[in-house]
Formats: C-alpha cells, sequence, structure tokens
C-alpha cells in the first residue's frame, strides 16, 4: 500500500496577517472591558498632582 505525502507549506505573510488581526481582537476587548472609553485630553498631561496643598 503507497502512502501518499502532503506537504504543509505555511505562508509567512498571511501567518503574519493573522497575528496583527489577533492582536487587534485582544487589543479592542481589553479596552472595552476595563472600561477606557477615552483617551485623556491634552490638559490631562500637564497636572502634576501636589502633596499638601489645599485649592
Amino acid at each position: 500500500m503507497a502512502t501518499i505525502k502532503i506537504e504543509n507549506k505555511r505562508i509567512t505573510v498571511l501567518d503574519a496577517l493573522r497575528g496583527f488581526a489577533l492582536l487587534g481582537v485582544i487589543l479592542m476587548h481589553m479596552l472595552q472591558s476595563f472600561g477606557i472609553q477615552s483617551l485623556p485630553n491634552d490638559n490631562d498631561f500637564l497636572v502634576i498632582p501636589v502633596i499638601g496643598k489645599k485649592d
């Protein structure tokens, strides 16, 4: 009985595209599940917390 050998050739470019797609899905899931709805605006980066200062 003869056996048939089937070669499994992977296309690396498609594997890379699948990896990036999966990364995007995981990142979007993490952003939605942790409740991050928006990024901070420019003014929030300039705020420096000071200990002991009363408004």
